[in-house]
């Protein structure tokens, strides 16, 4: 397996994490971090889709200014703590610190609108968008 996901991404790649709860997808693992000194938020996000696998996109968010730098789908069985090795390496890279949030028990859309409104990532789409 590489030690990156696909780079760069790719002009289908999403601009957006959808999490679509009535297809059987669930968040997992959401890191963020800001740059202070270029005031870009770093985002890596990753959801549980039905394919049994981990889909990860790479978000720089700069304002109204987003470019997603990576996108990737991983087996649901990836080793153990390879994602989070991977963002360390990420961290390093860019000089942020990332700040790791476990979604993993988020499993209906109540409970995600909930969780973002709570974290104040809530956007206006209801929360489907991170």
């Amino acid at each position: 397996m590489s030690d990156t996901p696909e780079q760069p991404a790719s002009e289908s790649a999403p601009r957006a994490l959808r999490i679509r709860f009535v297809d059987g997808e669930r968040p997992h693992l959401f890191w963020l971090a800001t740059s202070e000194r270029d005031k870009i938020t770093f985002k890596v996000l990753s959801k549980r889709d039905r394919q049994s696998r981990i889909v990860v996109l790479v978000v720089e968010d700069a304002g109204r200014a987003r470019r997603v730098l990576a996108h990737r789908s991983l087996p649901l069985d990836v080793p153990s703590g390879w994602l989070s090795q991977w963002v360390a390496r990420l961290e390093r890279d860019l000089m942020v610190r990332f700040r790791c949030y476990d979604l993993r028990h988020v499993q209906t859309k109540e409970e995600w609108v909930r969780t973002v409104k709570a974290l104040g990532w809530l956007r206006d789409s209801e929360g489907e968008d991170s």
